[in-house]
Order: structure tokens, then C-alpha cells, then sequence
């Protein structure tokens, strides 16, 4: 049981950065589409 706790651990240290990579990625591109949709707008509005 100890060392199933212990490679849950070591897993979720591994895990995490991914997770955090994932999110950040995922956000940058988000940004980055709503700066897309921003720009659009704008230039309609021109």
C-alpha cells in the first residue's frame, strides 16, 4: 500500500507540469483567437 502511495506521488509529480503546459497552451491559443476575432471586428468596423 506504502508503495502504491509513493508511485502515486512520483506519477503526480510527472503529471502536474504536463497538466500546467496543457492549460497554458490552451489559454495562449485562446488569446490568440480572440485577438483574431477582435482584429475581424475591427476592421469591420473601419
Amino acid at each position: 500500500m506504502l508503495g502504491f502511495i509513493g508511485g502515486l506521488i512520483v506519477g503526480i509529480q510527472f503529471i502536474i507540469p504536463f497538466i500546467l503546459q496543457m492549460i497554458y497552451n490552451i489559454a495562449r491559443s485562446f488569446r490568440y483567437i480572440q485577438q483574431l476575432i477582435e482584429g475581424t471586428n475591427n476592421n469591420q468596423g473601419n
